[in-house]
């Protein structure tokens, strides 16, 4: 079985569509704390 989840996908439709956030903007919110700190 593969994974067809889109690794980057608009912003308006993830939030429309699916029920949690992309990977990608998982990980940057994980990022984003570490960044605010510089």
């Amino acid at each position: 079985e593969e994974n067809l989840s889109a690794m980057n996908t608009d912003p308006w439709y993830s939030a429309y569509h699916y029920s949690h956030p992309p990977l990608v903007e998982r990980l940057a919110a994980l990022d984003a704390p570490d960044k605010k700190e510089d």
